[in-house]
């Protein structure tokens, strides 16, 4: 047994790392796939908010130059009147308004109906936008990338690093890249894209109609045309503009804005337009690209330049961080089911890297040292100010995870389940053969003890050492009982055979059992007498049941004689065997007065072979296969035995069959 151990535990040391490194591997394997999945729908979701703020920076860059003003220009197919698309309303909530920011440092906005607080804004803009044009230009960019994420609380310059090529964040693009790689070929990298809008400086055609309006309309072609656009201009440049900032800082001076520029026809009786250039030949102006300043923490600038003939107007928005962030969030990530289970961080940042304003939200953790998805973008510039991160600290188990841990389980519970098992039985087997060999040695003994009586008797007799009758007849009664004793015990272990083999027909027959007490009680009666022991049978049967006489006979007769057997040494000798019907079972006792079982044994006495190991057991000899008959027998007649100790001594085994239905 000791070898069988030992050769179960080596077979598990050796299987275990093994099946533990499989399914490590295959665990791991999967959780940086769903890790790699979440990076790159995290980069995706980053994607359409940059996409959205491209839309609104190429929507902007096409706005014609006139549509600063409320009304549009006449000339260029627009309506007598027309207002203009900017004269409502902003669309985004994020937008507090338009504005136009002139050279002479006054400023216009296209909105008619706009809020005064909202008015109020933009002409604090645009008061903050002429202190700050004579500063340099890199003091009003936003931040970069990389001064951006060494500002990020809980972020030091280690971690910051590990998010450039070759660093710790290297490990999670290989992973990311490595499998991708099984869905499509690599190619090179495109370059990142660093301006969502132009690049370079446009130049364009404008009639002189918006150049009328580009001038902030100082003088009209007709007076009533003057007067119309004086109260619309005046109306709106006091409505909008909260935040404005200049990139070339170019002061503003009394030269006209256009070459072709218009005098106001109430100061100059001259002509409007003396120099008007002939029928299709228009005004040139320079549009620079879209850029951006930070007025404070909470509001930002997105402009662009018009230039013409030396002179700047600037045009743009104004927009409120506040809400801003809250549109992106709710917009993009709010509602997603990532949400569940990552966080995302929006940071706006000043030229220095400092975080000026941050948003965050998300079901997942703030993302610590090192999380299991880390996704970072700064967006390109004219909102270079706004940088987001998309993390998770753990990714949940998808799918095929949950059925790789569930397939473990189970193989690792049936696997222990089976080694245990072949221990058992093994364990079993190995007892069952001690407990074998110990009953051949029993029997052995068993038969050796009567014939050794017999023979003794036989030899008495034949010299004539009986000299009375009586001397002569308790030899003989001797002899009789001893060769009982081994007929049974032969039987008991034909019987025991032919269970086994299930070879054993049984003969069940409605009774009482009045002949099998009578029987019983006659054929022990030496023995009894002999030694001392006094048996009482008490028999309350009235229906009966079914049994097989000859059987129910040998279950009697070795339970009474395994009483005498353990209860010989006490000092009441009282055996006592009762039928009595409760309901519709029929039970059987027997009991004695003897030692009892101790509790740990009394499941196993009726086990074949078995023997209780104690002082008791190696002073009485038997087979340990009495019991194990008594159990047998007593199934196969559709009966149950169980056993347990008196509370004042001795032991009572319990028979239970069921009665029959007729008297």
């Amino acid at each position: 047994m000791r070898r069988l151990t030992l050769l179960i535990l080596v077979f598990v040391l050796l299987l275990a790392p093994c099946l533990g490194g499989v399914f490590w591997w295959s665990y791991a394997g999967m959780k940086r796939e769903e890790a790699g999945t979440l990076r790159f729908f995290g980069a995706a979701l980053l994607e359409s908010m940059e996409d959205e703020l491209a839309r609104v920076v190429q929507r902007e860059e096409a706005r014609a130059v006139d549509e600063y003003a409320s009304v549009l220009a006449a000339d260029r197919g627009a309506g007598e009147g027309e207002l203009s698309p900017l004269a409502t309303q902003p669309p985004e909530p994020w937008i507090v308004g338009y504005f136009q920011s002139n050279p002479d440092g006054s400023f216009q906005t296209p909105h008619l109906d706009l809020s005064l607080d909202r008015i109020a804004l933009l002409e604090a803009a645009h008061e903050e936008l002429g202190r700050i044009r004579e500063r340099p230009e890199s003091t009003r960019t936003a931040a970069s990338r990389e001064s951006f994420r060494s500002s990020i609380p809980g972020r030091d310059v280690e971690s910051a690093a590990a998010l450039q090529p070759g660093g710790k964040d290297a490990v999670q693009k290989g992973d990311e890249q490595s499998i991708m790689e099984r869905y499509l070929r690599r190619r090179e990298p495109e370059a990142e894209r660093t301006v969502l809008g132009k690049v370079r400086q446009e130049t364009r055609q404008i009639t002189p109609g918006q150049a009328m309006n580009l001038s902030s309309g100082k003088s009209l072609i007709t007076r009533e045309r003057a007067e119309g656009y004086d109260a619309a201009t005046n109306r709106s440049a006091g409505r909008d503009s909260n935040e404005s900032a200049s990139v070339t800082g170019v002061d503003a001076d009394e030269a006209p804005l256009l070459e072709y520029d218009l005098h106001d026809e109430r100061k100059d009786a001259a002509p409007v337009l003396p120099e008007m250039p002939g029928a299709g030949r228009g005004f040139r102006v320079e549009i620079a690209p879209i850029t951006s300043v930070l007025l404070g923490d909470d509001r930002a600038l997105i402009y662009r330049r018009v230039v013409a003939d030396g002179q700047v107007v600037r045009q743009g928005f104004l927009i409120d961080l506040y809400s801003f962030l809250e549109h992106l969030i709710a917009r993009h990530y709010v509602d997603q089911p990532i949400a569940g289970y990552t966080r995302l961080v929006l940071s706006v940042a000043d030229g220095y890297g400092r975080a000026l304003l941050t948003g965050k939200a998300g079901a997942g953790k703030d993302p610590g040292f090192a999380p299991v998805v880390d996704v970072f973008r700064t967006f390109p510039r004219p909102f270079s100010f706004l940088s987001a991160r998309l993390s998770a600290e753990e990714v949940p188990a998808g799918q095929g995870r949950r059925v790789l841990v569930g397939a473990a389980s189970v193989t690792a519970l049936v696997l222990l389940a089976g080694l245990v098992a072949i221990y058992l039985s093994a364990r079993k087997a190995v007892d069952l053969s001690r407990r074998r060999a110990g009953f051949v040695s029993s029997v052995t003994h068993e038969l050796k003890t009567p014939l050794t009586s017999i023979r003794m008797y036989a030899e008495m007799l034949e010299q004539g050492m009986a000299r009375d009758e009586e001397s002569r007849k308790r030899y003989l009664g001797v002899i009789g009982s001893e060769a009982g004793r081994l007929t049974r015990l032969i039987a008991n272990v034909l019987e025991f055979s032919r269970l086994e083999q299930r070879e054993r027909p049984l003969d069940l027959k409605p009774g009482t059992l009045e002949e099998v007490f009578g029987t019983m009680e006659e054929t022990l009666r030496p023995k009894l007498q002999r030694e001392d022991f006094e048996l009482i049978v008490d028999n309350r049967l009235s229906r009966g049941f079914a049994y097989d006489r000859e059987v129910m006979m040998q279950v009697i007769m070795n339970l009474v004689e395994n009483s005498m057997k353990f209860g010989s040494d006490g000092p009441v000798k009282r055996i006592t065997v009762t039928a009595r019907e409760e309901g519709r079972r029929v039970l059987l006792t027997v009991r004695d007065t003897g030692p009892g079982v101790e509790s740990r044994e009394l499941c196993r006495i009726f086990d074949d072979f078995y023997r209780a190991d104690d002082s008791l057991t190696r002073k009485t000899k038997g087979t340990g296969l009495g019991l194990a008959l008594v159990k047998r027998f007593v199934a196969a007649m559709g009966g149950t035995v169980k056993a347990h100790n008196a509370e004042d001594g001795g032991l009572i085994v319990v028979m239970e069959f069921m009665a029959s239905q007729s008297g």
